[in-house]
């Protein structure tokens, strides 16, 4: 979906009116519409200012609801279209009472909000609402069923349920009729074929290994390449300029860090003076701090540099 349409959709979710929205941008309602209309793309500044005026997250505007695939997305997106405080159940309960513009009952928001629910009616009111594709919401009820099933056969971890992502990513289940997972939960033949998903995604994880040092970006593109999960492929390419910035200013400190797998979690060995000692992070914890640490630094760089200005200055001076 376009940032136009994800403006316009969300000024709706929120009920406010286009002339609400561009008096509080203290623009022209002509202009606002523009924006909507996409005959003007807004700026990354002014989608801020459109997020704000909105009190919603700008990523909700930025990304809509493109990646929507399981339940948990659609949590996320609950929390980027009212992102400012911490709600308890019953105000969730309200909160999407609202967005469907219907009223359910309390018991059918927490069987929703525990991943229980088999109401049809109410999974199709909120894809309507916060306008997802048929093939969004008949993957968001088997990602729920998906995740019932790992429940009911002690298989409910962190690994698989990260790989519930992935099987529906690849579609390799045959297709079943939303009223059909909803009353009956996954066929014995599609029960079978992710087991078989599981198991293998285990087995060709199950050799850990490190790759070579990631010193420079042809190792760590080789590394890319052979990771099998296309998520973690595509956020570690979206990080790679600022792993290659950082790598120099590790080995400034004789840390050199490794990329691993160990059965189906990517982890970070970070070797510090020697192979003996070394600590050992997931990768999502080192991708987070990458941002971080390369903001930490070039704080304490101009810090220093305005320093020196400062001691030039004062030695001009005498």
């Amino acid at each position: 979906m376009s940032v136009c349409n994800n403006i316009k959709k969300c000024r709706l979710l929120k009920k406010m009116t286009q002339k609400q929205v561009s008096e509080l941008l203290d623009i022209n309602i002509r202009t606002y519409q523009k924006y909507e209309s996409g005959d003007i793309s807004p700026s990354i500044n002014t989608l801020n200012k459109i997020a704000k005026a909105l009190v919603i997250n700008v990523d909700i505007l930025i990304h809509g609801t493109d990646n929507f695939v399981t339940c948990e997305d659609f949590f996320v997106f609950i929390c980027n279209l009212y992102p400012f405080k911490y709600y308890t159940f019953h105000e969730r309960n309200k909160l999407i009472n609202k967005i469907v513009n219907e009223n359910y009952n309390v018991y059918e928001i927490q069987d929703l909000l525990l991943g229980l629910s088999r109401n049809k009616k109410l999974y199709e009111s909120l894809s309507n609402a916060i306008g997802l594709t048929t093939e969004q919401n008949y993957n968001w009820i088997l990602s729920i069923v998906l995740f019932a099933f790992l429940q009911d056969q002690g298989m409910l971890n962190d690994d698989n349920c990260h790989l519930v992502r992935s099987a529906i990513i690849e579609n390799i289940l045959i297709t079943q009729t939303i009223d059909n997972l909803l009353d009956n939960g996954l066929s014995d033949k599609n029960k079978n074929i992710f087991k078989e998903y599981l198991a293998k995604q285990v087995n060709v994880n199950s050799n850990k290994y490190i790759s070579k040092n990631n010193t420079d970006d042809s190792s760590i593109s080789d590394f890319i390449d052979s990771i099998d999960n296309q998520f973690i492929k595509d956020e570690l390419k979206s990080k790679i300029s600022k792993i290659n910035n950082l790598i120099p200013i590790l080995k400034e400190y004789g840390i050199i860090f490794n990329i691993l797998k160990e059965n189906s979690k990517i982890l970070v060995r970070l070797n510090i003076n020697s192979e003996i000692s070394y600590q050992e992070l997931p990768l999502d914890d080192f991708l987070n701090f990458i941002d971080k640490i390369l903001w930490g630094i070039e704080r304490e760089v101009d810090y220093i540099k305005r320093l020196y200005e400062q001691n030039d200055e004062n030695k001009k001076q005498y």
